[in-house]
């Protein structure tokens, strides 16, 4: 009976062994998939941190770059805004009166040059208005402006 209750035991614990084993095969297959897992994981982090970190440095250096041309063209409309109230004085304009400065000031200078033209060559504004009845030459020609 003794040797029946022992090989009763024997058969158990190999049974119990048995089963461990199993449990321990299907832990370490369970294990070696999360692993595997995990290193695919970590790779694709790598991976996305390595884009977010080339796309930081593209838009890092396009805000550089956007930021010295903003630069430029505030510098450049500054020069511009000066130029115009530089030329608005010299024709005896005030910048705080005009509506449309540009313009304003465009057609200053267009009736400036004009009578330039006027005093040293013979402008194109001239027209000759003869019907035919020319008395006097001097009395033919019209000013058109």
């Amino acid at each position: 009976i003794k040797t029946l209750e022992q090989t009763k035991a024997i058969e158990d614990l190999n049974k119990s062994r048995d089963k461990l084993e199993k449990m321990k095969e299907k832990a370490e297959k369970k294990l070696l998939s999360v692993k595997s897992e995990l290193d695919t994981t970590e790779h694709e982090a790598k991976e996305d941190k390595e884009r977010a970190q080339n796309m930081i440095e593209v838009v890092t250096s396009e805000v550089k770059t956007l930021k010295k041309s903003l630069e430029d063209a505030e510098k450049r409309e500054k020069q511009l805004v000066d130029f115009r109230e530089v030329v608005s004085k010299v024709l005896g304009l005030n910048m705080t009166d005009l509506a449309l400065p540009d313009y304003e000031i465009i057609k200053c200078l267009e009736s400036l040059i004009h009578s330039h033209q006027h005093h040293f060559v013979t402008c194109a504004c001239i027209k000759d208005v003869t019907t035919g009845q020319a008395r006097h030459p001097q009395h033919h020609l019209k000013l058109l402006h």
